[in-house]
């Protein structure tokens, strides 16, 4: 798995492609049943209590070539800790069946019964299928694996730390562990967050755990994680144009520009409201411009009162208008008009009228009668709202 034959002297292949990776083939005994013959020799226990010893001896071979650059081979029957028990051979098992027939041959599938069994099975499934899900663990050529491969100092013989950083399209760094100590060992990690893919006991795609600084492996066993990428810093979105132009808006005068045009405005704003106050949306700084670009335009849409043209009021462009001009007119400069000077008049004077200084701004009878007043309910409305997106901001 590391590079430390590539491209030597001592390599015999070219690429990982010519390699062919395994812990046991059809020769001799089976690998379950090797480890269980070293496990009782080891420690003078039956072949039943050995089994789960040799059971984790198995899938750390296991663990060690199907996550190995090459290509991976598995003895049929290994993943399911097939056994070739013989009760004539001095070791309890057979070394060399090919005369045995099917009764030591066959694979008995009943022992997917057995939950030692079935665990190694799902184990192999695991590793099988971490390995198809990084390319990484696939390169194909002696550059790529020499550039990604190496090793990191574990502090123990029995313990092989290997760091991929990633190939073959993937970058993601892979950290290999595998402790041939029956004890537990703890090793630290490279700098950042790992998950946990692969432990001693479970494999697969599944993120078994995060882990950081330092990781416990257990006796026995491997363990394969993957670092946790680096989140990109959020952008940090400008919105001082913005905040300028509700700030703008809050010093417009409300019976300056017409009720249709101010509500042109209002919508927009009501629409940058709406967007900011979604956490659905990930706005972009790009939206954030267009935004500002709509209110801008908004407003500088909108249209002063008397601007306009009214179709229904031509006296003041009908060159006709004779009243101003006219030397004749006695009214204007009569003395005896008492009208405007009669002490009498109590119109003018009465404590008691209120509504005349109205009638010279605001129409007092008609269809028209309310037009002053929904006209500033539009821009109070969107003075309060200029004032809630400037808070939303």
């Amino acid at each position: 798995m590391g590079n430390s034959n590539w491209g030597s002297n001592n390599s015999s292949v070219d690429t990982p492609l010519q390699t062919i990776n395994y812990a046991s083939c059809h020769d001799n005994y089976t690998l379950f049943d090797n480890l269980t013959i070293d496990v009782m020799d080891a420690t003078g226990v039956t072949a039943e209590y050995a089994a789960c010893a040799a059971a984790e001896m198995n899938n750390l071979a296991a663990a060690y070539y199907l996550t190995a650059q090459g290509v991976p081979f598995i003895h049929a029957g290994e993943e399911m800790l097939r056994s070739k028990p013989d009760a004539q051979q001095e070791s309890g098992f057979n070394h060399n069946s090919y005369a045995a027939g099917d009764v030591i041959n066959s694979i008995k599938w009943n022992t997917l019964a057995d939950e030692l069994v079935d665990n190694t099975h799902d184990y192999y499934q695991g590793l099988i299928a971490f390995r198809a899900a990084h390319d990484a663990m696939r390169m194909t050529t002696e550059a790529e694996i020499l550039s990604a491969m190496s090793a990191v100092d574990a502090g123990s013989n029995d313990v092989i730390v290997l760091l991929n950083k990633g190939g073959n399209g993937e970058q993601a760094e892979i950290l290999s562990i595998f402790n041939a100590d029956a004890a537990e060992q703890t090793v630290t990690l490279p700098e950042g967050k790992w998950e946990v893919y692969v432990n001693g006991e479970l494999a697969g795609t599944t993120v078994l755990e995060t882990v950081a600084g330092t990781v416990t492996v257990s006796g026995t066993s491997a363990m394969i994680l993957v670092k946790v990428a680096e989140e990109e810093p959020e952008e940090e979105l400008d919105l001082s144009e913005l905040e300028e132009l509700f700030e703008l808006l809050d010093t417009l005068n409300p019976e300056d520009y017409t009720e249709e045009s101010a509500a042109a405005v209002g919508e927009v704003v009501l629409e940058i409201i709406e967007a900011l106050a979604n956490e659905e949306l990930e706005l972009t700084q790009e939206d954030i411009d267009a935004m500002a670009d709509a209110l801008r335009a908004a407003i500088d849409a909108l249209v002063p009162v008397g601007s306009e043209t009214d179709p229904t009021e031509p006296e003041d462009t009908n060159p006709t208008e004779p009243e101003d001009t006219d030397p004749t007119e006695p009214e204007d400069t009569n003395p005896t008009e008492p009208e405007d000077t009669d002490p009498t008049e109590p119109e003018d004077t009465d404590p008691t009228e209120t509504t005349a200084p109205e009638a010279t701004t605001k129409p007092s009878t008609g269809d028209n009668a309310t037009t002053g007043d929904a006209f500033n309910m539009v821009w109070f409305a969107l003075l309060a709202v200029s004032a809630m997106a400037t808070a939303a901001l």
